[in-house]
């Protein structure tokens, strides 16, 4: 991969969202997740995968995020909540029976760290649930080409499977590609290995209908070493 790709494909987006913010409320209606690329045996990776999972609401649209922290710290694109002024949390529930993936609660959530270059950002929420389930972060200096890899999103695809294609830089970062779909609404959204581990952010996907559908994502040791410059996130994940 080269430095010269198109610019963010897979920004969040959407129709406006309501102001009402009731914590704990709101709708049984889920999304859909047949994936004829999962097999059964996947599920259980997935239902652990989307319980770490989180949708992100702004006027703009909505995008994906991943919980890092039982407090409410949560792992994002920067393009999902860039010049928000108002951000919701929902989080998200796989309904193995019906097939669906299904998001409730309306948390309110503050940026606490912008990346722009690398496309992450930080967010807390102001008043997490308690129990709240966090992720278990990888280490994606040790992914090999070809590995497998899994995605949660909030696009048409919200669980997609794929293999690692390539290691690459964007804007100077490092960056990895997939051959999975990464439409409009994924972006932010975790990439779990086969243990079910973190190991990347979602940035961007291919829309190029000449060639298959990849997505790009910045792996997790890099997003680390971008965040942890931050002092409130080096003391909300212990590692002052």
């Amino acid at each position: 991969m080269t430095d010269k790709r198109p610019d963010d494909l897979s920004s969040a987006d959407g129709p406006p969202r309501s102001d009402a913010v009731a914590a704990g409320s709101g709708d049984n209606t889920g999304q859909k997740v047949a994936n004829p690329s999962i097999n059964e045996a996947q599920w259980p990776l997935f239902k652990k995968a989307v319980s770490v999972t989180v949708e992100i609401q702004t006027d703009d649209g909505t995008g994906a995020g991943v919980i890092v922290t039982s407090d409410g710290l949560i792992l994002t694109a920067y393009h999902v909540v860039k010049n928000a002024k108002k951000i919701l949390v929902r989080r998200c529930s796989l309904q193995k029976k019906s097939r669906s993936l299904v998001c409730r609660g309306k948390y309110l959530a503050d940026v606490i760290v912008e990346d722009k270059q690398a496309d992450i950002a930080v967010l807390k929420m102001r008043r997490p649930p308690k129990n709240l389930p966090s992720c278990t972060l990888g280490n994606s200096d040790e992914l090999e080409k070809n590995a497998p890899l899994y995605r949660v999103g909030r696009d048409q695809v919200p669980l997609a499977a794929g293999y690692l294609l390539s290691f690459g830089r964007y804007n100077r970062i490092a960056e990895i590609e997939i051959g999975m779909p990464n439409a409009p609404g994924a972006s932010g959204g975790p990439i779990f290995d086969i243990a079910g581990q973190v190991v990347a952010i979602a940035l961007r996907g291919n829309f190029d209908s000449e060639l298959p559908p990849c997505s790009f994502a910045i792996p997790i040791s890099a997003a680390l070493k971008r965040i942890l410059k931050n002092e409130t996130v080096r003391q909300l994940l212990g590692d002052d």
